[in-house]
């Protein structure tokens, strides 16, 4: 009898130990089948549960990924893409932040061909621009990788010693995504342009006035979303305290505001004079014509032919060559020429 139970006992044990090494087996197959499933090649889907973690992103990212970063172009003040091939093995995962929806804020998809995408997300901001190209094989796959961002690391421009050294890197850091924009030979040229500008902005935080005159400069280019009116003004206030070109540039404010046509009528006349006559002040040639301009014609204020000489002379001392032009033309229409009396 004890014989008997021994062997049903070892026969149920036998039973049980072949029942759970085969589930043990199903497990680790279904496992196995489940890491290489494709999450689905609807792309919207697909890009949501690889973005959700990082060993989705491991498993659908080539060996070998073309990456591209911006590096210091020789010794100059410039940037410039600089691509690599780089094994998915050496790269830091995740590689991308969690997309909460396809739709969100800062991401976009753009279609390259039939069987590649290309995600470009701006969350982090302008300077912060990353994109994500995947293929289509079997399943979607991530092919390569752009940061858009300048790094310390990979640009060492030299101080500029009327800077502090915070206000110099971001200076330079903001003419270098400029240099790049206006090559005109990337998608994301008005990205590269906006970044510009926030950097030529947090540059100016202080008050410099190169950083504050490029930054305003820049915004009424036309190339970067213009700036509100007030910080506009602010801007060329800044750089009116000893850049003739500020002076110039807050006189257009005062009459057209941000409108990059400068159309109508100048809306303060006064303060755009006195803007430009202060241009003139601070040394400029061709601020000093424009007011002799102006006086001649009466077109903002002062309309007064003596003081628009004065101001012509001083131009052409300058080396002004419209000035020279100017007084030559009323020395011909005038029977008897004006005295000339003061510019400012």
């Amino acid at each position: 009898m004890n014989g008997v139970l021994k062997n049903k006992a070892s026969f149920a044990v036998t039973m049980l130990a072949s029942i759970f090494l085969s589930f043990s087996y199903a497990t680790v197959s279904d496992a196995g089948e489940r890491e290489n499933t494709c999450p689905s090649k609807n792309f919207s889907v697909f890009l949501l549960e690889f973005s959700a973690k990082a060993e989705t992103q491991k498993r659908f990212a080539l060996d070998d990924l073309q990456v591209m970063v911006l590096k210091q172009k020789g010794d100059t003040e410039q940037v410039e893409p600089n691509i690599t091939h780089v094994s998915s093995s050496a790269l830091k995962f995740p590689i991308i932040v969690p997309i909460s929806s396809f739709k969100e804020e800062g991401i976009k998809v753009v279609r390259v061909d039939e069987e590649t995408l290309q995600v470009v997300d701006k969350r982090a901001g302008d300077s912060e621009i990353k994109t994500y190209t995947f293929k289509l094989g079997e399943c979607w796959a991530l092919y390569g990788i752009e940061d858009w961002a300048i790094t310390s690391e990979n640009f060492k421009p030299p101080q500029k010693i009327e800077m502090s050294e915070s206000e110099s890197y971001l200076f330079q850091k903001a003419m270098a995504y400029s240099w790049l924009g206006w090559a005109q030979k990337y998608p994301l040229t008005t990205e590269i342009f906006q970044a510009s500008l926030d950097n030529f902005v947090l540059a100016a935080s202080e008050g410099n006035p190169e950083a504050s005159l490029a930054a305003a400069g820049l915004s009424l280019s036309g190339m970067a979303p213009k700036l509100d009116e007030e910080k506009l003004e602010s801007l060329y206030k800044a750089a009116a305290r000893t850049l003739p070109a500020g002076a110039e540039g807050l006189s257009y404010v005062y009459c057209y505001g941000n409108d990059i046509a400068g159309n109508g009528p100048c809306k303060d006349p006064s303060r755009a004079e006195q803007a430009l006559i202060d241009s003139a002040r601070l040394g400029s040639a061709d601020g000093a014509n424009t007011v002799g301009e102006y006086f001649e014609t009466g077109k903002l204020v002062t309309k007064n032919i003596n003081r628009a000489i004065a101001c012509y002379q001083l131009a052409a001392q300058r080396g002004n060559s419209d000035a020279i032009n100017n007084l030559e033309r009323i020395k011909q229409r005038e029977a008897a020429i004006p005295q000339p009396s003061y510019c400012y």
